[in-house]
């Protein structure tokens, strides 16, 4: 990609690069378009936080439209990304931030931030990097400290920039995929500031959030009616999204620690049906062998005697030995006592 790009020095097209880098399609698409889904791929989470991160920034999504178009003082939306406020921005990534998973990849521990010092430092071009052979101790001692702050706080800032850009670019992505859909020009010849503000409502709908009393098509819906949100003030809508991003994220959480613990229960169960048994499981079941022999025999011993008419009167179906245990009861025990 830089080889691509018709600049002479890099640091001029690293933003370019890295944005571009989140939302160009892959190579196998033939459709030649990148997904919101594909970009929020790009962000470096698990595998598994994927879905929640993107369930936030839809919210995140839905609460920058609704600030635009509370916001803005021009009615509708505007068509072109680019031309959105910066301030909606801003409180677009103050909401994201309510989510503890995004502010962690936001703003990382400090052992992270110094992986990055040597990355970054390779990347700039301070010229400090020989220090005078006159110096005293002392003053050595003094521009390494300040070198090593000034190299963490530059990693700091750059990794926060990048998120940024990151948060930024899924933001456009959505966009770019509400305007080939519900807000496309087609369909928003006439729209009106409440006709689009009511089907962002119906966007915000979630099922999981469902309430007694919600009109249907807007279940679960966070967003307020259109005539409430205009008695609203900006940061009251941000509230609102701050407290939907917490309930999902607490809603997965609570999803993950079920199916963690549900995992664990398995696992033990797993390890007690294959570890062998212990000896006293194993001397019920010989006993309980024993004891079936001694029946067999005896069985055999009555059958001689009488002609072969053994009524059975001294078989035991149910395979109690003379002690009232069965090979079930000496395998329950063995479970109980691992």
């Amino acid at each position: 990609m830089r080889d691509k790009y018709p600049y002479g020095y890099i640091d001029r097209a690293k933003n370019d690069i890295f944005s571009r880098g989140l939302t160009l399609p892959n190579e196998e698409n033939k459709k030649g378009y990148c997904s919101p889904e594909e970009t929020i791929r790009r962000l470096g989470f698990t595998k598994k936080d994927e879905a929640l991160v993107q369930r936030t920034l839809v919210t995140v999504y839905q609460a920058f439209v609704a600030l635009e178009l509370l916001g803005n003082g021009e009615g509708c939306v505007s068509r072109d990304f680019k031309h959105t406020s910066g301030d909606h921005m801003d409180l677009a990534r103050k909401i994201a931030l309510a989510n503890p998973l995004i502010r962690l990849w936001y703003d990382p521990p400090e052992e992270y931030i110094y992986s990055l010092v040597d990355i970054v430092r390779k990347n700039s071009n301070t010229g400090i990097d020989q220090v005078s052979t006159q110096a005293s101790s002392a003053e050595v001692s003094s521009a390494a400290t300040a070198r090593s702050r000034k190299d963490f706080m530059d990693a700091s800032s750059s990794h926060r920039h990048l998120a940024c850009l990151a948060l930024k670019a899924v933001l456009g992505q959505f966009w770019s995929k509400s305007n080939s859909t519900w807000l496309s020009s087609t369909r928003q010849r006439y729209a009106t500031e409440e006709s689009q503000w009511d089907e962002l409502r119906q966007q915000s709908s979630d099922q999981d959030f469902k309430q007694d009393g919600d009109v249907i098509g807007y279940e679960g819906c966070w967003l307020p009616t259109y005539s409430e949100a205009r008695k609203m003030s900006l940061d009251d809508i941000v509230g609102l999204a701050e407290t939907r991003v917490l309930d999902i994220y607490s809603r997965r959480r609570e999803i993950q620690e079920r199916q963690e613990e549900e995992n664990a229960r398995l696992q033990r169960l797993a390890e007690t049906i294959t570890r062998p048994m212990t000896k006293r499981a194993k001397r019920l079941v010989q006993r309980n062998e024993a004891a079936k022999r001694r029946r067999q025999r005896l069985r055999e011993s009555l059958s001689a005697q009488t002609g072969g008419d053994d009524d059975g009167s001294l078989s035991n179906d149910n395979g109690i030995d003379d002690d009232g245990q069965s090979v079930s009861d000496a395998q329950q025990a063995g479970a109980a006592e691992l």
